[in-house]
């Protein structure tokens, strides 16, 4: 049931305008040019995203995929540059050793993925955890897109 909550979450931080509504979904995007952070050119990425600085042992993968539209909802938006991040086991954004620009704040449980010719893409990662002090929050995973 939690797993369903964080990908209708995510989806809708994705979807907007396809269901031809008027407002917008999402609040104001924090750090939206942390995606020009990519270790990797933009052409180069592939649709399919392990998060690689996860802890992978003894912990369950959590995998999340989609499709992105183009606005008008019709055809999938192909080429669709995506960058998501969220926080660790413990509910911190945990950053690396000397880590840099968006890292600092985001953390080091992020990464970058470009839609394929259907628009999919696809990511695994860890379950985040809730902000420490707040485990009545849901928890999430913040996600910013280039445009389609």
């Amino acid at each position: 049931m939690k797993s369903r909550r964080l990908l209708l979450l995510l989806i809708c931080l994705v979807a907007r305008n396809v269901t031809g509504q008027t407002q917008r979904v999402g609040g104001p995007c924090e750090g939206c040019e942390a995606i020009h952070e990519s270790p990797v050119p933009f052409d180069k990425l592939t649709s399919f995203l392990t998060m690689s600085d996860a802890t992978w042992t003894g912990n369950k993968p959590l995998s999340i995929n989609g499709t992105v539209y183009k606005a008008d909802g019709k055809p999938p938006a192909p080429g669709v540059v995506l960058y998501v991040y969220h926080t660790d086991q413990t509910g911190r954004y945990v950053a690396r050793q000397g880590a840099r620009g968006w890292e600092r704040r985001h953390g080091s449980l992020r990464g970058w993925m470009r839609t394929n010719e259907q628009g999919e893409y696809k990511f695994v990662t860890l379950r985040p955890a809730p902000y420490p002090m707040q485990t009545s929050r849901p928890t999430f995973i913040s996600l910013s897109k280039s445009r389609a």
